[in-house]
């Protein structure tokens, strides 16, 4: 894959998983249509570059967190937005009322950010 998989931690004594970054996605990404793109790892929204190749490449929505963010909590959040989303809100809808109810990362701070097309 050219290099562009890698392997990553999520913490120092964390078992290996694959990661990819923005180049990855630019090179092979295609027919996303409207796909509503929500992304739990940390940092995807720091400079906004992997919101914009999703965004160019016609999704409708990008949502990731903007710095590191603590495994339980990207899950509870997720999760949350989910249900919303599952029960008849908007993506956006979803994702406003969990930041109100929940706020940001106790642990390292970070908020979650919306790109819409």
């Amino acid at each position: 894959m050219t290099d562009e998989v890698h392997r990553a931690r999520t913490s120092p004594e964390g078992e290996c998983l694959f990661a990819v970054g923005s180049s990855f996605f630019e090179r092979y990404l295609s027919g996303i249509d409207g796909v509503e793109v929500l992304v739990m790892g940390c940092d995807a929204a720091q400079s906004g570059k992997l919101a914009d190749i999703f965004l160019e490449k016609s999704a409708s929505f990008y949502l990731s967190w903007d710095s590191p963010v603590s495994l339980e909590y990207t899950d509870l959040m997720f999760a949350r937005i989910l249900r919303y989303s599952a029960g008849g809100k908007t993506m956006k809808e979803a994702v406003k009322m969990v930041s109100h109810e929940l706020g940001a990362d106790p642990y390292f701070k970070s908020v979650l950010r919306c790109y819409k097309q």
